[in-house]
């Protein structure tokens, strides 16, 4: 009787563990499935590493990429340039494009039918990017590095996302020898200094932390001298309250103001607007910024 009680007890562990690894692997496939048939071993969906099935259009409907015995992109070179590291190239090298971060949409996946798309545009991906307005950004960024990016800041939507340097994926390029930097999308992964947006920081930070700071005046000659280090203006403001300050943006004004406050406060503040922080776009995970308070003194922090 004890046997018959023993077997029975790991029966039915037996049954559980198979009921739970049942239901994790039904889970896995539920959150995972698009991510497995988007792996690049596929050989269904995948030709010599490269993605063969779908394509990517702009907020308007261009298309901007598609696959057609190979991938064809958009006749106008500057749209191409313009839109490379939001389209991203079939090999997956731009880890931000939209080839590497919706991959599975590419494939026509859903749970139900697999891979196989029952109508016609189950593999088109649309972006909120405006392709004509990237590709004017790109002109306007001519041979300097760095990006462009535009938002609609009602709906959360990127209208432009333009990094620099780029190349046109039409002609393709030789990874070895490329550019410095070309594979970075400077909008998400780019750090920058702030310049003078940064001083609305310092405003907030003001506003709340100094007495009386709305009956105050300043005055600017053109140039501040702090420890010993020269704040320049392009020109002499004169005499001004804050709110002229920030209009005009002395630089002679917030930089008295940061040192006013101290690198503890101004540091408080950055980090409460989630400067600091890193944010999700779509899977897309943005670059964290730093900021050193204690660098060179106070002059730094001025």
């Amino acid at each position: 009787m004890k046997k018959i009680t023993s077997r029975a007890i790991i029966c039915i562990i037996l049954a559980l563990l198979l009921l739970a690894g049942t239901l994790l692997f039904v889970f896995k496939f539920v959150n995972s499935g698009g991510d497995w048939a988007a792996f690049p071993s596929n050989k269904h969906l995948y030709t010599d590493g490269t993605l063969n099935s779908g394509r990517i259009l702009d907020a308007e409907g261009v298309v901007l990429a598609s696959y057609e015995d190979g991938w064809k992109y958009h006749k106008t070179s500057a749209i191409r340039r313009g839109t490379l590291h939001s389209v991203g190239d079939p090999a997956g090298v731009i880890g931000t494009g939209a080839f590497s971060v919706f991959a599975d949409k590419l494939t026509g996946y859903n749970i139900f039918t697999g891979s196989k798309t029952l109508f016609s545009g189950g593999r088109d991906i649309y972006l909120t990017i405006d392709s004509e307005i990237c590709a004017q950004a790109w002109k306007a960024l001519g041979n300097y590095k760095g990006a462009i990016s535009i938002y609609n800041y009602k709906t959360g939507e990127i209208i432009c996302m333009v990094s620099n340097p780029t190349y046109d994926p039409k002609n393709g390029i030789d990874v070895d020898n490329a550019p410095d930097g070309v594979f970075q999308n400077n909008v998400t992964s780019g750090l920058y200094t702030p310049g003078s947006v940064f001083k609305l920081i310092t405003a907030t930070a003001a506003l709340e932390q100094i007495k009386d700071i709305d009956s105050m005046t300043f005055e600017c000659d053109g140039t501040t001298e702090l420890d010993g280090s020269i704040v320049t203006c392009p020109y002499a403001h004169g005499t001004m309250n804050l709110e002229q300050a920030l209009n005009k943006s002395c630089n002679g004004v917030f930089a008295q103001l940061a040192l006013k406050m101290g690198s503890k406060t101004m540091e408080q503040y950055v980090e409460s607007t989630g400067l600091t922080s890193n944010y999700s776009i779509n899977g897309i995970t943005t670059k964290s910024s730093v900021f050193d308070f204690d660098y060179d003194g106070s002059n730094g922090l001025a």
